[in-house]
């Protein structure tokens, strides 16, 4: 966003590279390397993406991480951002039909998990989007 796109991507590079290291020597590895999982980094990619403007990878990216959650990962409210970024990319590449029905998806995460500020954040898109139709 501050014109450092490729310092961006090559410290995403770097996270990934840190995080192969880690699992080659589980003795050594970080207490906090539980939490950054192949599937977390490649989500943080797809969020840089999308904030560099640079949707298709951004979806791509979101995507794949997400998928790669593990369930008990996938139901948390923490993936809700994740989640409303890829619908923006969406809808922001015409894919709006996809993009409402991951609203919809954030919706329900936010009631069940009890996060209203995903909820109100996912109903706001909603109506910006509707909007634009």
């Amino acid at each position: 966003m501050t014109g450092e796109t490729s310092a961006a991507i090559d410290l995403l590079d770097r996270a990934a590279e840190l995080h192969e290291a880690a699992g080659r020597a589980p003795d050594r590895e970080p207490p906090w390397i539980y939490f950054h999982s192949p599937a977390y980094l490649t989500m943080q990619r797809g969020l840089v993406y999308r904030l560099l403007g640079r949707d298709a990878d951004a979806i791509g990216h979101l995507r794949r991480g997400l998928d790669g959650l593990p369930a008990e990962s996938a139901s948390a409210a923490w993936t809700g951002p994740y989640l409303l970024h890829l619908a923006a990319a969406l809808a922001d590449t015409g894919d709006a039909d996809e993009a409402f029905d991951i609203y919809e998806r954030v919706q329900i995460l936010g009631r069940v998990t009890r996060t209203a500020t995903l909820v109100d954040q996912a109903e706001a898109a909603v109506r910006t989007l509707s909007a634009r139709r």
